[in-house]
């Protein structure tokens, strides 16, 4: 309850607390009947006999919750609030909320992931990401590892201007999402081939790999596909060697469990900081 509306003498109260308090009141006057009162308050007769003892005695705040205007257990306090904001505006500013809780966690600041993303949208520090309709229907998962494997590379400002160009080749198993990643001064075919030679000494040998239709996979002309479905370049070639099938996607989004590691090597890749950096290092 408001302690100023108190003071000057108002008690707030709610419509559905009006009307209950209508009634209990003819009730102690005489113009109505307990059982009158509990059929249309929806209540026992009991409880309505308990309201109507607490009005007598409390008068008609008796009616009102005893927690209105209290601030709710789970609040979380302003000061820690404070102390979040401040953190993620300092350190972790171009970080999502959930990756960011981690990290705060770390740093003793416990506060849930969906708390901080309202905090963090009511300060303008994030914006909410719209979700669009599904252009296709999703592909199922396979059924059990090395079933299919689906192989990308991402070129991206991985050391954020601190060193050269690199680029992260990454495989990822369709069924168990297991992951083999290893970043390399080019994204040619020698590089596809190391990564998978360490996939296969790993993990053994995919009934098929799903890539996109980059020319290390599939042979162009002049920047576009040959007509020749049945062309082959050196990656593809390889593959038959161990029978195993290449399959080429037609969007990025067929490739989704792949395209989406990417964006969170990204996000995660900035604690990296001004560390040495190994390019040659593979990484689950």
């Amino acid at each position: 309850m408001s302690t100023e509306l108190q003071d000057r003498g108002i008690l707030p109260m709610s419509q559905r607390e009006r009307g209950v308090l209508a009634i209990l009141k003819a009730v102690v006057s005489g113009d109505r009947t307990v059982t009158e009162a509990a059929g249309l308050l929806k209540l026992s007769v009991r409880q309505v006999r308990r309201l109507k003892g607490k009005l007598k005695t409390q008068g008609d705040s008796a009616l009102v919750h005893g927690l209105r205007g209290q601030p709710s257990n789970r609040c979380l306090e302003a000061k820690l609030r404070t102390q979040v904001l401040a953190a993620y505006r300092q350190r972790y500013r171009d970080f999502g909320p959930t990756f960011a809780c981690e990290k705060l966690v770390e740093e003793g600041l416990k506060v849930g992931v969906e708390t901080l993303r309202r905090w963090l949208l009511a300060e303008g520090l994030w914006e909410r990401q719209r979700r669009h309709d599904p252009h296709r229907s999703r592909r199922p998962r396979r059924a059990c590892l090395g079933e299919l494997v689906q192989m990308d590379a991402s070129v991206h400002e991985w050391l954020e201007g601190r060193g050269e160009m690199i680029v992260l080749i990454t495989m990822i198993d369709d069924a168990t999402r297991r992951v083999e990643a290893k970043f390399y001064r080019h994204g040619s075919v020698e590089s596809h081939l190391d990564l998978l030679g360490i996939w296969l000494r790993k993990y053994g040998r995919p009934l098929a790999v799903y890539t996109d239709r980059h020319s290390i996979f599939e042979p162009h002309e002049k920047g576009r596909p040959l007509a020749d479905p049945d062309a082959q370049m050196q990656f593809g070639r390889a593959l038959g060697e161990l029978a195993v099938e290449l399959i080429r996607a037609h969007s990025p989004q067929a490739k989704g469990r792949v395209e989406r590691s990417f964006g969170t090597a990204q996000d995660r890749c900035r604690l990296i900081g001004s560390t040495p950096f190994n390019t040659e290092r593979s990484s689950e």
